[in-house]
């Protein structure tokens, strides 16, 4: 892996990765600012944050809407939601530390969607 490149106005790219977890919207700007939008480190995290955020909301949406037809769909609201908080905060560390932790499949949509970019 490459060194962080900066300059005294940019954030490292471990922080800027772990920045990119916050919301969508972090890891948008990101995608679209320079100088990380040319680093693949940031881009890596912000295409995985953004595929996780998709995720997340998909699966909300599915278990609300199962919710409403079954009861036991329920019961399987909070350890998911705790699952995904669990996933989301191990992203954070680990890209703080400049590592390239990889999700499954996410992780490797993000990686080509960082070299194409």
């Amino acid at each position: 892996m490459s060194p962080p490149r900066r300059t005294p106005q940019d954030l490292n790219q471990n922080v800027a990765g772990m920045l990119c977890y916050l919301t969508i919207i972090p890891a948008v700007i990101f995608l679209l600012i320079k100088p990380y939008n040319e680093n693949r480190f940031v881009r890596f995290h912000a295409y995985q944050s953004i595929f996780f955020s998709v995720v997340y909301w998909v699966s909300e949406f599915l278990l609300n809407f199962l919710t409403l037809a079954s009861a036991f769909f329920s019961n399987l609201f909070i350890p998911v939601s705790l699952a995904f908080f669990v996933v989301w905060v191990i992203c954070m560390i680990k890209a703080y530390q400049n590592k390239e932790f990889k999700l499954p499949i996410l992780g490797d949509l993000a990686s080509g969607q960082s070299e194409k970019s």
